[in-house]
């Protein structure tokens, strides 16, 4: 399924729960050294134990410019670069419409503004290896699919 990746590196941002989990152990899987980057540090050092060789659990608030660089440059030193990003990391608004102004600019400091802050980081490494891959998952509010939400009829 996933040729040619065996030996390359990747970054799973919001790696350690659900999908992101499931991200981490089929790249792992095809060969690929994979560090979760999640600030859940519980369920993000255990996914990386139990992968074993080849998995790094590195804490990471991507909200936070310093540990987003210290996720990448721990990244970079123990897998030789980095070749693929997966920003999967995100942040619910469940009150949908009805959320205040803080939430929303919360949502989209996680959704959108942290994963271009995890690119810009990952960007020169992606360069230096002659190129790379990102994926960004997005997801919507579970707020939004109940009957009237959002809605202004």
């Amino acid at each position: 399924m996933f040729k040619g990746l065996e030996g390359k590196s990747a970054i799973v941002t919001g790696g350690a729960t659900l999908i992101g989990a499931g991200v981490v152990r089929a790249l792992h899987a095809a060969g690929v050294k994979v560090v979760v980057a999640d600030i859940d540090a519980a369920n993000g050092q255990a996914l990386a134990d139990s992968l074993g060789a080849g998995a790094l659990f590195v804490q990471t608030d991507i909200t936070d410019d310093a540990q987003v660089a210290a996720c990448v440059a721990r990244a970079a030193e123990r897998h030789g670069g980095v070749h693929f990003l997966v920003n999967l990391a995100c942040s619910y608004v469940d009150d949908g419409f009805k959320s205040p102004r803080a939430e929303w600019l919360t949502s989209f400091n996680v959704n959108v503004a942290s994963a271009v802050a995890m690119l810009q980081a990952v960007h020169p490494h992606m360069v230096a290896a002659g190129g790379g891959a990102v994926v960004n998952f997005t997801s919507i509010s579970r707020a939004w699919r109940r009957r009237g939400a959002g809605s202004t009829r």
